[in-house]
């Protein structure tokens, strides 16, 4: 399994998020299938935990991350992690994705996630406060930023 992370490009920034959000944590996921492509702090392949960001002046900008893995069994939980890669500029997904790629934005009170928590199930700890998704995403060199204001809620 790999893990690498260089420096610089490859962030997901979302603005206009409401106020009573601000000291909360957000994690951006979303999967055209595979990979699947998180915006968070860090990822950790071998624990599997996921360290958010904080909501800060209504907005949060989240690195990019693409996981690159196999299930091994039941869905969502018997996945191995083949290699868990920092996007950059050059190594973000350019253009539009949706069709099934659509971006979600899940908002937690905690800082920390465990990996089968991400899909609101498994044995990781924390709810969801509230989750949100856009119909797509255009990264354009390397970055891409969303609106509040634009997303829709998500009935989890």
């Amino acid at each position: 399994m790999n893990i690498t992370q260089p420096g610089g490009g490859g962030y997901v920034t979302i603005n206009n998020i409401p106020a009573g959000f601000n000291g909360d944590f957000a994690i951006l996921a979303f999967a055209d299938l595979y990979p699947f492509y998180i915006g968070a702090a860090n990822i950790n392949p071998n624990t599997l935990n996921i360290t958010l960001l904080p909501i800060s002046n209504r907005s949060v900008r989240l690195p990019m991350w693409k996981l690159d893995f196999t299930y091994e069994g039941d869905y969502p939980y018997d996945f191995s992690i083949d290699a868990v890669t920092r996007l950059t500029r050059t190594g973000t997904p350019e253009g539009f994705y949706g069709d099934g790629a659509d971006p979600v934005l899940m908002i937690y009170s905690q800082s920390s996630l465990r990996m089968p928590a991400l899909w609101g199930e498994g044995t990781g700890t924390g709810t969801v406060r509230i989750a949100r998704y856009w119909s797509g995403i255009t990264f354009t060199n390397g970055s891409a930023t969303l609106c509040w204001n634009d997303s829709f809620h998500w009935d989890w």
